[in-house]
């Protein structure tokens, strides 16, 4: 077993080999597997890896043309995604889309995207220290459809809190048990958000119009998926 000190002392190294230009796809990937198992120890490793600008260097990781390096970042993320940091990250649009879209990417590359649904369906939790990856999206939602009327209208602007939930009616389709768990819990979550105390002071018409379309959209979901 490594000392504490034994655990924090290389963080440094390996994230400056991520960045270097000059290396190789295969010292990147093997940096981020050790990254990835230091994360997933203490808490103070996953400071320490926030604390010398990680988070920007992992996300930037999933950009890599490499497949494996691509893996590596995520599960590294999935790793680290119950501290305050990275949920932020989650919440920006853009970074949520490629998370999305890896997980959605079921059949090109499997294990990326179980770490993919993985990392957002912990996201989407609601114990201890974290918030609901949803609420933010949702309360986008509703600030632009509560000002409009006309329900036709309403329904478009739906598309911006819910974007998530195309993909998870995708991954429970996809066969494969890990994805459609995962799957499974986001939505739980997501649904447990509209009733929760958080969406009171909205339109109580338009959360009912939200429920009601989503669910009538996972029983025809569950209903081609046969008995």
């Amino acid at each position: 077993m490594l000392s504490d000190r034994q655990r924090l002392a290389p963080i440094a190294g390996l994230l400056w080999l991520c960045r270097h230009p000059m290396v190789t796809y295969l010292q990147q990937f093997e940096s981020l597997l050790a990254l990835t198992n230091l994360a997933s120890h203490e808490e103070d490793c996953v400071e320490a890896i926030l604390s010398n600008q990680g988070l920007q260097c992992l996300l930037s990781m999933q950009f890599s043309e490499h497949l494996l390096v691509r893996r590596a970042a995520t599960e590294a993320l999935c790793n680290m995604v119950y501290h305050p940091h990275v949920l932020a990250s989650l919440r920006n649009p853009d970074t949520l889309k490629l998370w999305l879209a890896l997980a959605e990417d079921y059949e090109g590359d499997l294990l990326t995207a179980r770490a993919a649904a993985g990392g957002l369906a912990i996201a989407s939790g609601d114990e201890g220290k974290e918030r609901m990856m949803v609420s933010s999206m949702v309360r986008a939602g509703f600030k632009f459809a509560h000002i409009i009327q006309n329900t036709e209208m309403a329904s478009g602007i739906v598309e911006v809190p819910i974007m998530g939930l195309s993909v998870w009616r995708t991954l429970l389709s996809s066969g494969d048990s890990d994805l459609i768990h995962r799957a499974a819990v986001a939505i739980r979550k997501f649904f447990l958000f509209l009733i929760s105390p958080e969406t009171a002071p909205l339109d109580s018409c338009f959360v009912f119009f939200i429920i009601h379309r989503e669910f009538c959209s996972l029983q025809e979901d569950a209903a081609s998926l046969g008995p």
